[in-house]
């Protein structure tokens, strides 16, 4: 019966070390994730205030361009 209890024991007891161990890597991949995405933030260039040249001969690569979001904020700011 003690040999049963003890390795209760040891059994609750690498259950609250495994515990331990997952959220610790959880807490690093988060920290991971946000280094990424600041990295990746770092990189970006805004191109809300861009001027954009029309040709009148090609129409489709002016209407494309004024359509296309910004890198760093999603969509364009146009005017603003």
């Amino acid at each position: 019966m003690r040999q049963v209890l003890k390795n209760l024991g040891r059994m609750e007891s690498m259950s609250r070390i495994l515990l331990s161990l997952r959220k610790r890597l959880a807490r690093v991949e988060r920290s991971l994730t946000e280094f990424a995405k600041r990295q990746q933030l770092r990189n970006l260039r805004c191109n809300c205030r861009e001027v954009i040249v029309a040709d009148p001969d090609k129409p489709q690569e002016f209407e494309a361009e004024m359509n296309a979001g910004c890198p760093l904020h999603g969509f364009r700011r146009l005017g603003c």
